[in-house]
């Protein structure tokens, strides 16, 4: 988690995201999601090739 959130200082981390924009859903993601939550797949688009367009619902465990 800690190299997560320290991104930057990852080898190669601003040559393959030398803009954040990109990053940001995934540190919605984890705020959403919090230590014991659950993650289920809403909806899977795969466009351009490998790019992949996916929703998730996190839910709350306890």
């Amino acid at each position: 988690m800690e190299a997560v959130l320290d991104w930057t200082t990852l080898p190669d981390a601003r040559r393959n995201h030398p803009t954040t924009e990109h990053l940001y859903p995934l540190f919605v993601a984890l705020g959403a999601g919090g230590p014991a939550a659950r993650a289920s797949r809403l909806h899977h688009a795969v466009q351009m090739g490998g790019m992949a367009m996916d929703a998730f619902a996190f839910d709350q465990a306890g």
